[in-house]
């Protein structure tokens, strides 16, 4: 792979040789990432807010205020021990954004999981549930 390696933080040889062999030059594509997707590792509300459409957003926040049932102390315990654990990539952010240069080392950064993405999870897991359940039960009456 070696002739489609460029050795950068982006290098996707596989799928460069795949363009490349099918004729397409190497300057006409692929020079920076643009974004493939989302993570939801670090995201707040307000940025959930702009990936998901408005309606996923409104079920989303209804899920989360009237279907998961967990202790409110339990979970502020939990995103509080989620944000010290993860401080390093806070501070490092908010630094980069007001053009201060310092770096705090965090030994373990994205190990731990966000509050929000663990909703997200029970959230999509109970929708597509009840989405493909109804569909099986309206198969087998039709």
């Amino acid at each position: 792979m070696a002739n489609w390696t460029l050795y950068n933080y982006y290098d996707r040889p596989i799928a460069r040789r795949i363009v490349e062999e099918a004729g397409i030059d190497r300057e006409e594509f692929g020079k920076t990432k643009v974004g493939g997707g989302n993570s939801v590792h670090y995201t707040t509300m307000k940025t959930l807010r702009k990936k998901l459409s408005p309606t996923s957003y409104e079920d989303f926040i209804y899920f989360k205020k009237n279907e998961v049932k967990f202790s409110r102390f339990k979970f502020a315990l939990f995103t509080l021990n989620y944000f010290w654990k993860e401080r390093a990539v806070f501070v490092n952010t908010l630094c980069s954004r007001i053009k201060i240069k310092y770096r705090m080392n965090g030994r373990k950064l994205g190990k731990h999981s966000s509050p929000i993405m663990n909703l997200l999870i029970l959230w999509s897991n109970d929708r597509l549930t009840k989405r493909y359940k109804k569909e099986l039960t309206q198969d087998k009456i039709i």
